[in-house]
C-alpha cells in the first residue's frame, strides 16, 4: 500500500466526536480508496473523498486508549475492472443508527502510492490497520459485512484466547448435554460392565480424603458401594451428627442398611459384614493441634468442630516468630510488650533548664553629721560637724531560683486500634 500521512479529521468529524462526548453512538461505516489529488483541497471541509475507486467494509474496532482506536480493514481486487494508484483514503461515520452517514476522517499519500490491479490480475487479499482519534467518545460502534471480512492469524488467536479464558464460553453446550437424558449411557454401559468400578472410586476418594484434607463427602450425599448405599452422614450418640463422615474403604456385597455405630473414635475403622468404613472429623482436619481459631461469636471451637482447646490469654495479640527486619528475635510462645507504659528517666529525651538574673543591689549610704549648737558639739563617730560622707560598697547579693515540676507522672496507652475476638488454642 501507499505511504499515507496520519488521517485528519474533518469538521464533520469534529462534529460527531463533539456528539458523542455528549452520550451520542459513533458509527464508523466503511472506508473509501480513490487515485484524487489533494491539491489546494481545505481536507479539514471535504464531505467526500476526491475520486472514488472503491469501497472496503471495516472488519474491526480495537480501542487503544488515550483517545484513539485502531481501524482494520481489508483491500482486494477482486470487484476492481480498472486498476488505480491507491492515494487517498476516506473514513465514514455516522451519529446513532438513524444519522447521515458522512467523511469522517482523510488522508492522501500524493506521489508516494502503489497501483493496485484490475482482478485480471488476482492479489491476495491486504489487511490493513489504521490509528484513528476519538477523543472521549465511550459508545463506539461499526458496521461490517461478514461475508466480505477476511480473518487473520491476530484476530484467530485474539478471540482463541478470549474463547479459552471466558468460564461460559461452553454454556450453551453444556446446557445441551446436561438436558439429554441418554447424554451417559455409554459412560453408564461402561461403569457397569466393570467390576472394580466402585472399588476405584471408593479409592480415589480416599486419596482425595486422606492426602488434601478436602472431604467431598461433607456434601452429604449417598453413594453406592457395592450392594449398600450409605449416607456419609454418620448417626452417633457419642458425636455430634454434624462433625463426623463416614467413608467406606471395602466394599459390602450384602445389607441395605446403614450399619449401627456407637462409642466410636476419630479414624476408628468399623466393620459391618463385608464392608470396612473408616470416621472422619472434617472440620479437626482442618485445625491440627496448635491452631488458632479466632470469631466474632463467643461459642467454642469445642463445641463446632471436637477437639480440646482453651481461651488465649485476654489482651494479648498475635506475633510472628522469626528474627525481625529491625534485628529483635521473638521466640514462638515468648510474651511481651504492655498495655500502658510509664517513661522513665532514661526514656525522657535528653534536654535541659537555663535561668539568670541579674545583680542587683550595689549601693552606698550618705552619713550627714550634726551642727555644731554649744555644748556637745565636736565629732560624732568621727564625722565632723556639718559634713556629709559616703559609706564604703557593701551590698552584692544572689538570689536562688526555683524551676516547679510539671506533669502528673501517669502511664500512657500503648496500644494500637483494636477490635477485640474471641480466639482459642486447640491442645488435643
Amino acid at each position: 500500500m501507499a505511504k499515507f500521512d496520519d488521517l485528519t479529521i474533518t469538521n464533520n468529524g469534529l462534529d460527531m466526536i463533539a456528539l458523542s462526548q455528549s452520550g451520542a453512538k459513533l458509527i464508523f461505516t466503511k472506508i473509501k480508496l480513490g487515485d484524487g489529488q489533494i491539491g489546494d483541497n481545505d481536507v479539514m471541509k471535504l464531505t467526500d473523498i476526491i475520486n472514488e475507486r472503491m469501497t472496503s467494509q471495516i472488519s474491526s474496532i480495537e480501542a487503544k486508549g488515550e483517545g484513539q482506536v485502531a481501524i482494520k480493514f481489508t483491500v482486494d481486487n477482486s470487484e476492481i475492472t480498472s486498476g488505480f494508484f491507491v492515494r487517498e483514503i476516506g473514513i465514514f461515520a455516522k451519529i446513532n443508527e438513524g444519522g447521515e452517514e458522512k467523511l469522517y476522517a482523510y488522508t492522501n499519500a500524493g506521489n508516494y502510492t502503489n497501483y493496485l490491479a484490475d482482478n485480471k490480475t488476482p492479489i491476495d487479499a491486504i489487511i490493513t490497520k489504521i490509528d484513528l482519534a476519538i477523543g472521549n467518545a465511550t459508545d463506539i460502534n461499526f458496521t461490517v459485512d461478514k461475508s466480505i471480512v477476511y480473518v487473520s492469524l491476530e484476530d484467530l488467536e485474539t478471540n482463541l484466547q478470549k474463547h479459552n479464558s471466558n468460564i461460559d464460553s461452553h454454556e450453551e453446550a453444556f446446557t445441551k448435554h446436561n438436558d439429554d437424558e441418554d447424554t451417559h449411557d455409554a459412560a453408564f454401559t461402561k461403569h457397569n460392565d466393570d467390576e472394580n468400578a466402585h472399588e476405584n472410586l471408593v479409592n480415589m476418594l480416599k486419596e482425595i480424603i486422606e492426602n488434601s484434607g478436602i472431604n467431598i463427602l461433607k456434601r452429604k450425599k449417598s453413594y453406592n458401594v457395592g450392594d449398600i448405599a450409605y449416607s456419609t452422614k454418620i448417626t452417633s450418640t457419642t458425636h455430634l451428627a454434624s462433625k463426623l463422615y463416614l467413608e467406606c474403604i471395602q466394599a459390602g456385597t450384602t445389607g441395605t442398611e446403614e450399619p449401627t455405630l456407637t462409642n466410636i473414635g476419630l479414624n476408628d475403622e468399623i466393620t459391618d459384614g463385608a464392608a470396612k468404613f473408616k470416621v472422619y472429623d472434617v472440620g479437626l482436619q482442618s485445625l491440627p493441634v496448635g491452631s488458632i481459631y479466632q470469631s466474632t461469636i463467643a461459642t467454642s471451637p469445642e463445641n463446632l468442630f471436637g477437639g480440646t482447646w482453651e481461651a488465649m490469654p485476654a489482651g494479648r495479640v498475635l506475633l510472628a516468630q522469626g528474627k525481625s527486619d529491625w534485628g529483635t528475635t521473638y521466640e514462638a510462645g515468648s510474651t511481651g510488650g504492655e498495655a500502658t507504659h510509664q517513661l522513665t528517666v532514661g526514656e525522657l529525651p535528653s534536654h535541659s533548664h537555663e535561668a539568670t538574673t541579674n545583680t542587683t543591689g550595689e549601693h552606698t549610704h550618705n552619713i550627714i553629721g550634726a551642727g555644731a549648737t554649744g555644748a556637745g558639739s565636736g565629732l560624732l563617730f568621727g564625722i565632723p560637724n556639718g559634713g556629709t560622707y559616703t559609706s564604703s560598697n557593701a551590698g552584692n547579693h544572689s538570689h536562688t531560683i526555683t524551676i516547679n515540676n510539671t506533669g502528673s507522672n501517669q502511664s500512657h496507652n500503648n496500644m494500637e486500634p483494636y477490635i477485640v475476638v474471641y480466639m482459642w488454642k486447640r491442645t488435643a
